[in-house]
C-alpha cells in the first residue's frame, strides 16, 4: 500500500467536475430557515429549531447535498478544489476564483509572529479590496448593493440570503451566491477589527466563513476561507503557546490577540466513551484477508462473471462478492500515529479550530423516520451533546424512561441556529428502543454527522488518510441504476472519484438496508460496527421503497427493519446488558416480554412475507483498521457497537 500521500501544489484553474445532486443512500439534504433579520438572528422560530427533510429551503439543501457528494477530489484535496467539485451543481457557471488578484494573501506559515486580529483583518481587507474582475457575477447586483459590502455587509448578506431562498435553488442568479460570499468575508472583517460583542471572536469569523462554503461553496473566495481557516488555527496555537509562558510577560489587549485561547468546551476527554453493544454472532460471516494487493484484489473482482451467488434479474451478470480487508491500513496517521489518531477526541478538536468549526447532523433514528431532521452546529457541540453524552447504556436499551437529557445550549449563531433541545422526545439515531427492544417510551435523542465531505471542508484530516489502493482497480461494467430518479454513477474516470464521506457517531447509530450505486470501501479508523449485506439479486424479498409524497424516490431504500428483523426471526435482543438471557426478568416480565415478541413477529411476518425466504445474506464487525469492500448494488445495513468514525470512498 502506498503511503499516505502528500498534499499536491495547486493549480491556478481547476475544472469544474459534475457533483451528483441528491445523496446516493436516499438521505435528503440539509434545509435552514431564512433569518429574521440580517446578520442578526438565526429564524423567526425558537434559537434552534431543527428543521425536518420537508422544510424547504431549497438553497442550502441544494448546496449541502452537493457538498457531500463533491468529495475530495483524488488529486486536488484542498478545500478550494474539492469545493469547486460541486459548483457544477451548486454555482453553475460562476467562476472558481478571480483570474487574477494584485493583493494576494500572504502564506499563513510566513507570516510573522504574533498574528494579531488587526493584522488579520488589515490583509483580508487588502485582498478583497482589489479590483473584481469584469465577468465576476457579483456586478449584476444593484449597485447599491455593492456599494454597502464594505460599510454594512450584514445587509448585504439579508438581503443575498432572502434572494437565495425566494426562487428554486436552480433559478438562483448567480450574483447573490457571490453576494452572500462577499459580504460574509467583510463581515468576517468587521468581527476582526472587534466591532460587535462576541463573546468569542474567533468562533464568529469561523461561523461567517464556514457558512460562506456551505450556503454558496465559498465561489469567488474559496482560497480566503482556507486561508481563514489557516491563520486562526495559527493563532490558537500561539496563543495556546503564550498561555505556557511565564505570568510575568505581558498579554496584548482582548480586541487585539489575547481573547483568541477561550477553550468553549474544556472538559472533552482524550478517549470516547466505553459503551458498546453487543455484537450478535456471525451466521454468515464475510470472508477476510489480509492486506491483499491491488493485483489480488482485481482477481477478486474479474471472478465476478462466474459466481452464482448473486444472480440478480435486473441487472445483467453478477456483482463481486463483499470481503474484509485487514492490515492493509496500518499505515494511516489516523489509525495509528499517537500524535494523530482519530481516536483522541482532543486531536478532532483541535483539527476543528477548538470544535468551532460547523458540520451537518443528523437528528432522529433513521433517515427513513417521519421526525427525522438535520441541522448545523459546531463540532464542540456535536462532540459535547452526542459523544459524550451522559446516560448509561442499561437507560438507553433498557429503561427508555426519559423526556429529554441535561443538554448544554449552543451559543445564538447567525442564520443556522440549532439546539436539539427543542427537539425532545426525537427518537435516537440507532436506537433500538421501540422496534428491536419492543419499549414504546420516548428515548434521548442522538446525533449523527453521516455522509459529509468532512474532509473538503477540513484538508488538515484528509492528511491522516490515504486513497486505498483499491478504489483503482477496474469493475466489470454495469448498467445505470434501477430506480427511476436514483443518482446516476459518475462515467468512469471522472475527476471526482473516489467520493469521501465521513460517518461520525455515537455507539447505536443506524444506516437503514439500502443501496448504492458505486463500489464502496468502508474503512472502520474508530470503533467498531455491525453490518449485514444482501445480493442485489434478492432486491423483491427485501422491499424496497417507492416515491414518497416529496417526490423523491427511495427505491434503492428497503422497508425492511433489519434491527426488528434480528429481533423477531432470530431472536437477537441488541440490549447491552440482555439481563433477559440471564434470568434477570420476573416470570411475569419474562411473559409479558415474550408475549410481545410474538406479537411483533406476527406483525413482522405479515408485513414482509417474502422477506423470510431472503438468500445470501452475509455479515461483518468492523474494527479499527479493517476495511469492508461493499459491490455496487450490494444492500447492507450498517449499526454502530461503539463510538465510531468511518470513511467510505465511492467509486466506479
Amino acid at each position: 500500500m502506498t503511503p499516505a500521500e502528500q498534499l499536491p501544489p495547486q493549480p491556478d484553474h481547476e475544472t469544474e467536475p459534475q457533483a451528483p445532486a441528491h445523496p446516493p443512500t436516499g438521505r435528503k439534504p440539509l434545509s435552514l430557515p431564512p433569518p429574521a433579520k440580517a446578520a442578526e438572528t438565526a429564524s423567526g422560530e425558537p434559537a434552534g429549531h431543527v428543521h425536518s427533510a420537508d422544510d424547504k429551503a431549497a438553497g442550502v439543501a441544494a448546496a449541502l447535498s452537493a457538498m457531500h457528494a463533491a468529495a475530495a477530489i483524488l488529486s486536488k484535496p484542498s478545500v478550494r478544489t474539492a469545493i469547486s467539485a460541486s459548483k457544477e451543481t451548486v454555482t453553475s457557471a460562476v467562476p472558481a476564483e478571480p483570474p487574477i488578484n494584485q493583493n494576494p494573501l500572504p502564506p499563513v506559515h510566513g507570516l510573522q509572529f504574533p498574528i494579531t486580529r488587526a493584522t488579520v483583518a488589515t490583509l483580508l481587507r487588502d485582498h478583497l479590496s482589489a479590483p473584481l474582475p469584469g465577468n465576476d457575477p457579483i456586478r449584476e447586483c444593484e449597485p447599491s448593493i455593492l456599494e454597502k459590502l464594505q460599510t454594512h455587509p450584514s445587509e448585504v448578506m439579508s438581503v443575498a440570503h432572502e434572494k437565495i431562498h425566494v426562487f428554486p435553488f436552480k433559478d438562483v442568479r448567480k450574483c447573490w451566491l457571490r453576494a452572500w460570499v462577499e459580504g460574509s468575508m467583510w463581515r468576517a472583517i468587521e468581527i476582526l477589527q472587534g466591532k460587535g460583542e462576541e463573546s468569542d471572536w474567533v468562533a464568529e469569523v469561523v461561523r461567517i466563513a464556514d457558512m460562506a462554503l456551505i450556503l454558496a461553496g465559498g465561489v469567488g473566495r474559496e482560497r480566503a476561507c482556507e486561508w481563514i481557516f489557516d491563520v486562526l488555527e495559527r493563532m490558537l496555537e500561539q496563543d495556546g503557546k503564550q498561555n505556557e509562558r511565564p505570568a510575568k510577560r505581558q498579554r496584548l489587549s482582548v480586541h487585539d490577540y489575547g481573547d483568541t485561547h477561550r477553550p468553549q468546551w474544556p472538559n472533552i476527554q482524550k478517549s470516547f466513551p466505553s459503551s458498546t453493544v453487543r455484537a450478535p454472532p456471525l451466521r454468515h460471516p464475510i470472508p477476510r484477508h489480509e492486506n491483499l494487493s491491488l493485483d489480488v484484489f482485481q482477481a477478486h473482482l474479474d471472478t465476478a462473471a462466474k459466481s452464482q451467488n448473486s444472480k440478480n434479474e435486473d441487472l445483467p451478470g453478477d456483482l463481486p462478492e463483499p470481503i474484509i480487508i485487514t492490515s492493509a491500513l496500518d499505515h494511516w496517521p489516523a489509525v495509528s500515529d499517537p500524535s494523530r489518531r482519530w481516536s483522541n477526541p482532543r486531536y478532532l478538536m483541535r483539527k476543528t479550530l477548538g470544535g468551532r468549526r460547523l458540520v451537518p447532523v443528523e437528528i432522529g433514528r433513521s433517515y427513513t423516520d417521519e421526525d427525522w431532521g438535520q441541522g448545523i452546529i459546531t463540532f464542540g457541540e456535536f462532540m459535547q451533546k452526542y459523544m459524550f453524552s451522559s446516560r448509561s447504556d442499561t437507560e438507553t436499551e433498557s429503561n427508555n424512561n426519559h423526556q429529554g437529557e441535561e443538554e448544554t445550549k449552543p451559543n445564538h449563531q447567525e442564520f443556522y441556529s440549532m439546539d436539539a433541545e427543542h427537539t425532545a422526545g426525537t427518537p435516537e439515531n440507532g436506537s433500538t428502543d421501540e422496534q428491536d427492544s419492543g419499549a414504546s417510551t420516548t428515548t434521548p435523542q442522538t446525533g449523527y454527522l453521516a455522509q459529509h465531505d468532512l474532509f473538503a471542508q477540513i484538508p488538515s484530516l484528509r492528511s491522516d488518510i490515504a486513497i486505498p489502493d483499491y478504489c483503482y482497480a477496474t469493475p466489470i461494467p454495469s448498467p445505470s441504476p434501477i430506480t427511476k430518479n436514483a443518482t446516476p454513477p459518475l462515467p468512469p474516470g471522472h475527476p471526482s472519484f473516489p467520493l469521501l464521506n465521513a460517518w461520525f457517531g455515537p455507539a447505536r447509530t443506524i444506516s437503514p438496508l439500502h443501496t448504492d450505486p458505486y463500489h464502496n470501501v468502508l474503512v472502520q479508523v474508530v470503533g467498531t460496527k455491525y453490518v449485514r449485506l444482501y445480493p442485489p439479486g434478492q432486491r423483491e424479498r427485501l422491499y424496497p421503497r417507492g416515491v414518497g409524497e416529496d417526490g423523491v424516490d427511495m427505491g434503492n431504500t428497503s422497508e425492511v427493519d433489519v434491527g426488528e428483523a434480528m429481533a423477531v426471526l432470530e431472536g437477537w435482543d441488541w440490549s447491552s446488558s440482555g439481563v433477559e438471557n440471564e434470568g434477570g426478568l420476573s416470570k411475569e416480565e419474562a411473559w409479558a416480554r415474550g408475549e410481545d415478541l410474538k406479537m411483533r413477529k406476527f406483525d413482522f411476518e405479515e408485513s414482509f412475507p417474502a422477506f423470510q425466504g431472503v438468500e445470501g445474506c452475509r455479515e461483518a464487525v468492523l474494527g479499527p483498521g479493517e476495511c469492508l469492500y461493499v459491490p455496487k448494488g450490494w444492500w447492507h445495513y450498517v449499526r454502530s457497537l461503539a463510538p465510531s468514525f468511518s470513511v467510505s470512498f465511492w467509486w466506479d
